[in-house]
């Protein structure tokens, strides 16, 4: 397999350079591609993924002969290099909770203008939008009841139109009551989950006769 990608690589990066060479200088160039860079930071759907990507180097793209490459296939926005501008724009809305901190958005491109110096005319601005919120609301509960708890830290949050998972720390052998969370959750666009991770309740001690002699 890595053989198989070193050819590839190859590959691409020679029919890249054949296109590259041909270009009139005074006519803006953008390099638009769906791939994988060297030095670029997946995001969380990473682990989705089908298979392993082909990694390309960054020397690859970035070429005095380009004056932007657009990037898509990771969903983080980031800026791999300068001159020229190496850019993935990110996706517009929230895939998963791995995502949930990240800001969404496009980039804005100005190209350069007649007689500009290739790879550092064009200049852009990150633009944010206002993507659906993912919201992971967590509560630790040591006593008491814990719904009541749950229903409090909810109460502090907007969950209105936002995509919401409830993880729940229960050290108590108290039951949480579900049914009231995700009523308490009905303003949300989606419960993705209430998860609790609950204390093992104690085993009933067998009083009086020992194993060995009780019936099947």
């Amino acid at each position: 397999l890595e053989e198989l990608n070193t050819r590839l690589v190859h590959k691409v990066a020679g029919a890249l350079a054949a296109e590259m060479e041909a270009l009139d200088p005074a006519i803006p160039a953008i390099l638009v591609g769906h791939c994988t860079m060297e030095g670029a930071v997946y995001g969380s759907e990473k682990t989705v993924m089908l298979g392993q990507d082909v990694v390309l180097p960054i020397s690859v793209l970035a070429r005095s002969s380009l004056d932007y490459v657009a990037l898509g296939h990771l969903h983080k926005f980031q800026v791999l290099a300068q001159q020229p501008p190496v850019v993935y724009s990110g996706s517009l809305e929230r895939m998963d909770f791995g995502e949930e901190k990240e800001p969404k958005g496009f980039v804005d491109v100005t190209l350069p203008g007649a007689g500009d110096t290739k790879g550092e005319g064009a200049c852009f601005t990150f633009v944010p939008v206002n993507a659906r919120r993912f919201l992971t609301i967590e509560v630790m509960v040591s006593h008491g009841d814990p719904t009541g708890q749950v229903l409090e830290s909810i109460a502090e949050h907007d969950v209105a139109g936002a995509v919401v998972r409830v993880q729940v720390h229960n050290d108590t052998e108290i039951p949480l009551r579900e049914a009231d969370v995700r009523q308490a959750l009905k303003d949300a666009y989606f419960v993705a989950a209430v998860v609790q991770d609950m204390k093992p309740r104690r085993r009933r001690q067998l009083a009086g006769a020992g194993v060995g002699s009780l019936a099947p």
